[in-house]
């Protein structure tokens, strides 16, 4: 009996697995803005740029042995997406961004006509007082017609 659950105990033991945690640690966007500030385990932001902005200028920092690739990062239109992937060994993760452009919008002229009064009736200004005093005085009516006792 001893013997099985020794057995037992090393197979259910928890194992403890070493490895590197791959992410980035430090991140910043020169020519736009990270629409959250950064966390190195969010790997999901948008960033707002300016119109005439083709392309996101990265600065991160990694640890020495960390590939970084970025992907679409180029002609940057509207809703486009760009990643930011970093692998080490076999391992692999991919940082999200998506691009939002600033559109500059054109300066109308606006004419403010003023409105002409018109002139509204009397149910439709007092409604708000006048339908429930109505309904107070035909419930009041009802109650005397009802319950009427004569003495």
């Amino acid at each position: 009996m001893k013997k099985l659950a020794f057995f037992l105990f090393l197979l259910c033991f928890p194992t403890f697995v070493l490895a590197s945690d791959l992410k980035l640690n430090a991140l910043e966007i020169k020519n736009g803005k990270l629409s959250l500030p950064f966390d190195s385990l969010n790997n999901l932001y948008t960033i707002t740029l300016e119109e005439d902005v083709e392309s996101v200028d990265f600065v991160y920092e990694v640890d020495n042995e960390v590939e970084v690739h970025i992907e679409n990062n180029e002609n940057l239109q509207n809703n486009s997406v760009v990643t930011l992937q970093l692998i080490h060994d076999t391992d692999t993760i991919e940082y999200t961004f998506q691009i939002l452009k600033e559109e500059t919008e054109e300066m109308r002229p606006v004419f403010l006509e003023e409105k002409e009064e018109v002139p509204t009736n009397f149910m439709f200004q007092y409604k708000t007082m006048v339908i429930p005093l109505a309904c107070l005085i035909l419930l009041l009516l009802s109650y005397k017609i009802i319950f009427y006792h004569k003495k």
